[in-house]
């Protein structure tokens, strides 16, 4: 045997785990645990009062998504934002096996917030001992109700979530969702192929699409608004009509989208189809274009080749935790 061979087996084999079964990549990189330096200015507001501003934040990965920001306490602009209640002692039981599994506290205790202003903001959670002492951890969660807010304080360390701290920034730029795994990507390219699909009877069919691929999901197919006319040849009475439906999603690769109803030949499909209103800068090519979910029609063609649909993030085990935190195409 090749000196080589079990080496290279070994890492086949740990790579599967990022892999479905057609060798579609999974988003599981980096893996859970995961920690490295962050090398971005990173600065949190809640209200309109600054609360840290830091050059030396680190990234964890606590899922297999997106990292958590940690931010060295020393870079809050006011210590006493971190007060005990012991009258109110509130604990978070899903984090903390990670914590004490990596090693990133050692001792929890419970009782603290976060108080600006003399209003209790969010509960947090205090470690006195741990790798990242001296630091703050920044979740980004988006979620309903103050009831549901927590975070948590480890060795110095604090959790925010977005619900109470309103604006991030690294650097100048809006952290919008959830910040950006530095491991994943988005290319988007002009094409000229031949694509076309089905919602219900109707076929519509364009050769001047815009593709955007990004790491761990299908390729998307944005379409200028003429694939909804009726082609030469076609029938008189398919009108199609698209209005807003009123549901809207923020991705911090991509911008802002918006959802939209399709009428096709007296029939409505809810939320079939997306357009990225507000997109980011390198996903402009995409604005105003619409996507369509491939769970809403009947096939999708590439040159006359039927794509098979391929999983989501959402189909990979994903825990209502992260299926809340996590922004998808669906």
């Amino acid at each position: 045997m090749d000196d080589t061979e079990e080496p290279q087996r070994a890492s086949q084999a740990g790579l599967r785990k990022y892999m479905d079964i057609k060798g579609n990549y999974r988003p599981r990189y980096p893996p859970i645990g995961h920690l490295e330096r962050c090398r971005k200015r990173i600065r949190g507001w809640y209200d309109g009062t600054p609360l840290f501003d830091t050059f030396h934040a680190c990234y964890v990965w606590e899922n297999n998504y997106f990292p958590t920001i940690y931010v060295p306490r020393k870079n809050f602009f006011d210590p006493s934002y971190i007060q005990r209640s012991p009258d109110d002692m509130r604990f978070n039981e899903d984090i903390t096996p990670l914590l004490l599994g990596y090693r990133i506290s050692e001792i929890i205790e419970d009782g603290w917030f976060l108080v600006v202003d003399g209003e209790k903001i969010t509960p947090v959670v205090y470690t006195s001992k741990g790798l990242f002492e001296g630091y703050v951890r920044i979740p980004f969660k988006i979620i309903g109700g103050a009831s549901s807010c927590f975070s948590f304080l480890l060795m110095d360390i604090i959790q925010l979530t977005l619900l109470g701290v309103v604006e991030w920034k690294e650097e100048e730029d809006e952290i919008v969702a959830f910040p950006k795994d530095p491991y994943k990507r988005i290319d988007v390219h002009q094409s000229t192929r031949t694509i076309s699909l089905q919602v219900g009877h109707t076929v519509l069919q364009s050769d001047q699409a815009v593709v955007l691929f990004q790491i761990g999901f299908p390729p998307r197919y944005y379409f200028t608004g003429d694939i909804l006319k009726p082609k030469k040849g076609g029938q008189k009475g398919s009108a199609h009509i698209v209005r807003k439906s009123g549901k809207k999603v923020i991705c911090p690769y991509k911008g802002e989208a918006e959802y939209f109803n399709l009428d096709i030949d007296g029939r409505e499909y809810n939320n079939i189809a997306w357009s990225y209103t507000r997109p980011n800068p390198e996903a402009w090519l995409i604005k105003d274009r619409l996507c369509f979910s491939g769970r809403k029609i009947k096939w999708l063609k590439i040159e006359g080749v039927e794509q098979i649909q391929e999983p989501v993030p959402a189909d990979y085990d994903m825990t209502d935790e992260e299926r809340t935190l996590f922004v998808y195409d669906s």
